[in-house]
């Protein structure tokens, strides 16, 4: 996953809403934090956990539909043609994009939205940003 994955999700001050423990209770479950503090998390770190937890929402609403849509190909496969598998994939998607929002009222994180954050560039910031104490370490999504 690369910065240019996401290009919009950057933040000036006013919109971050996760407050410093926030922060870092979201990165303390990504990543670990070590000896970090709530005290020393900037608007900087608040900015970068913000946005991975903004990402990983978003992996795991993606991931949740296509294994909706694998599960449909698999069971459709047996019981009918091809052109029903299409005509039904086209209805849930259509429903998804459609009828329902996006993003469910209460969102979840899914393994697969939270591995893709373990084992990303963002879990090596992160770790760095840990063990220097640095934050000037981690890419600043604070605008």
């Amino acid at each position: 996953m690369s910065a240019d994955t996401y290009p919009d999700l950057y933040f000036t001050p006013e919109q971050l809403f996760l407050s410093q423990e926030e922060s870092l209770d979201v990165a303390s479950d990504f990543w670990g934090v070590g000896d970090l503090k709530s005290a020393n998390i900037t608007d900087i770190d608040r900015a970068f956990t913000q946005r991975a937890l903004l990402i990983a929402v978003d992996m795991s609403e993606k991931a949740e539909f296509l294994f909706t849509m694998y599960s449909d190909a698999t069971s459709a496969g047996v019981k009918g043609s091809v052109q029903d598998l299409v005509k039904s994939l086209l209805k849930k998607t259509a429903a998804r994009w459609f009828k329902k929002k996006y993003l469910h009222e209460c969102p979840k994180i899914s393994a697969v939205g939270k591995a893709g954050l373990q084992y990303s560039g963002m879990a090596t910031e992160w770790g760095v940003r840990v063990g220097t104490d640095d934050v000037s370490m981690l890419t600043n999504y604070l605008i």
